[in-house]
């Protein structure tokens, strides 16, 4: 498959099982609000696209060797997909304002 094929088909995730492509949204919110400097406390969006990605290490159905030639797995786009959004939600975690006492 060709990288844009990949983009395109992947958005339906869901139906396929793979949830784990739901963290790009994660990922360009957090993107859009580290860059605007709205960034808050709240650790449940970095959590969540971290988990996600990582998901996608798990495979499952609809992505794995076990169905042809759909997929064969991860290759080094897909292990630099999931470092880029765990960099990002280390570094979005990590410059959070601290609370005001």
């Amino acid at each position: 498959m060709m990288g844009f094929q990949v983009l395109f088909m992947g958005w339906l995730g869901i139906i396929g099982l793979q949830p784990a492509w739901f963290a790009n949204i994660l990922y360009f919110l957090m993107i859009y609000r580290v860059a605007r400097g709205t960034n808050n406390r709240n650790l449940l969006m970095p959590g969540a696209a971290s988990f996600l990605a990582s998901a996608g290490l798990a495979g499952g159905p609809g992505c794995g060797p076990d169905i042809g030639n759909l997929s064969l797995g991860l290759s080094a786009g897909g292990y630099l997909w999931i470092a880029a959004i765990l960099v990002v939600s280390a570094y979005y975690a990590a410059n959070r304002p601290a609370p005001a006492w």
